[in-house]
């Protein structure tokens, strides 16, 4: 339902583009101050582009994790390993169940992944050289991280005094130096941006009261504090068997072997992963796509732990045949099930059926009525938002109101009279003309 939610409040800004900071789910709902707006604007650029289709939601979820992958290449050559291993890294980060899920359900981590990506990329660069200016940068891409979704993407914060805690090969006075770089470079954007728009910091203000408040204040998700790091484990499970798989088959072959210095790399990288975790312990309100972002971190701490031995490793032509033919056996697989899928319905199937037909009589960018029990019913509201930018409210002053059929009867006794949709689960009423 997240997504649906970004959505459509992303689909209603293509429409209105002015409304930057005052984003709406749909034209007549009340104003969304849920989540900072950065990926939401992003999204709208893709409507504004491709036009209003149901596959641009999908695109734009794709699209940023293609685009995290293509950073992961360009970090695991920054660390000094053959791009030709790269597949190691993708292959154990593809293979977290979580990672996938959200590749094709429109969740702001997707876009917040690419920027704390970067953060790190930018980082790693400062080390070799231009190390103010790529600092700086570092810590602007954490400002565009929080934008994205918030407090959640600035954990890459921690990431110099790792770096000084794994390889102490600056000192720690420099260490912090960097940091302090970076948080002029998070901080300085996103204070210029307070200062020169009255607009965002009243929706900051709004927003930190709403979200960041709030989700200390006695919201509750799970019953244990304790239950990211559950999800964590599951979601890293496959991966985790993948790892095991290559350190059995290398160990049997005689060429496992560990370097001091990626031994270093994956320790610095754990650690880095785990500091997107753990603080979210901090709150009962979580949710297992928040740890998104700390996937790409886990696999390469396990694929810089395996490349000595793959460097080494003489893959026989059989096994070249048996990695060519799965490989492209999982290539074929994921594009041949998205066309079969384009299009088709996989959740709220029968819901999704009557909306389409309540929406050939309900006119676009309107506000209907709706009985009180549909109130909760959020994915149907946001349907209609998404679709048609319908508003919804509870009452009986508009024209239209959808019903439940049980109480049909009851809303024909007051003045309304049923228009044949043909849907099966919801009704449509019009009052009558006097």
């Amino acid at each position: 339902m997240d997504g649906l939610m970004y959505s459509a409040i992303a689909q209603n800004l293509s429409r209105d583009p002015e409304s930057l900071w005052h984003l709406q789910i749909s034209s007549h709902s009340e104003l969304f101050y849920g989540h900072p707006p950065l990926a939401i604007w992003i999204q709208s650029l893709f409507y504004h582009i491709f036009g209003d289709h149901f596959w641009v939601d999908k695109l734009y979820s794709m699209s940023s994790i293609g685009l995290s992958a293509f950073v992961i290449l360009f970090l695991w050559k920054e660390l000094g390993f053959s791009m030709k291993q790269v597949w190691l890294t993708w292959l154990l980060w593809l293979s977290v169940p979580l990672v996938i899920w959200c590749s094709t359900n429109n969740l702001l981590e997707n876009t917040m992944g690419i920027f704390v990506l970067l953060s790190v990329l930018f980082y790693l660069k400062s080390l070799k050289k231009h190390r103010y200016p790529f600092c700086f940068l570092s810590g602007t891409m954490l400002c565009c991280s929080f934008m994205c979704k918030g407090l959640t993407g600035l954990y890459p914060l921690a990431f110099p005094l790792i770096y000084w805690f794994c390889f102490r090969s600056k000192k720690l006075l420099s260490i912090c130096g960097d940091l302090f770089l970076m948080l002029l470079g998070l901080l300085i954007p996103f204070a210029l941006l307070l200062a020169l728009s009255s607009d965002a910091a009243q929706y900051f203000e709004t927003y930190w009261q709403i979200q960041i408040v709030g989700s200390l204040s006695g919201i509750r998700c799970v019953n244990s504090r304790f239950n990211i790091l559950l999800v964590m484990f599951s979601e890293l499970l496959i991966p985790l068997i993948f790892f095991g798989l290559f350190i059995l088959y290398f160990w049997k072959k005689e060429i496992l072997t560990f370097n001091k210095g990626n031994t270093k790399i994956a320790l610095a990288f754990s650690i880095l992963a785990l500091c997107g975790v753990l603080p979210i312990m901090v709150s009962m309100k979580q949710r297992d796509f928040y740890i998104l972002t700390v996937f790409p971190f886990f696999a390469l701490a396990m694929a810089a732990l395996l490349t000595p031995a793959l460097s080494v490793w003489t893959i026989p032509q059989i096994t070249r045949k048996w990695i060519k033919s799965i490989t492209a056996a999982v290539i074929m697989t994921a594009i041949g099930l998205n066309v079969y899928f384009f299009g088709k319905t996989s959740r709220d199937k029968e819901l999704l059926s009557d909306i389409h037909l309540l929406l050939t009589e309900i006119p676009a960018h309107s506000t209907i009525n709706m009985d009180k029990e549909l109130g909760t019913n959020y994915s149907f509201m946001l349907y209609l938002a998404r679709y048609k930018d319908v508003s919804l409210q509870t009452g009986k002053q508009e024209k239209l109101k959808v019903v439940l059929p049980e109480h049909c009867n009851d809303i024909k006794e007051d003045g309304y009279e049923l228009v044949n949709t043909g849907a099966a689960s919801l009704c449509l009423m019009r009052k009558k003309e006097n």
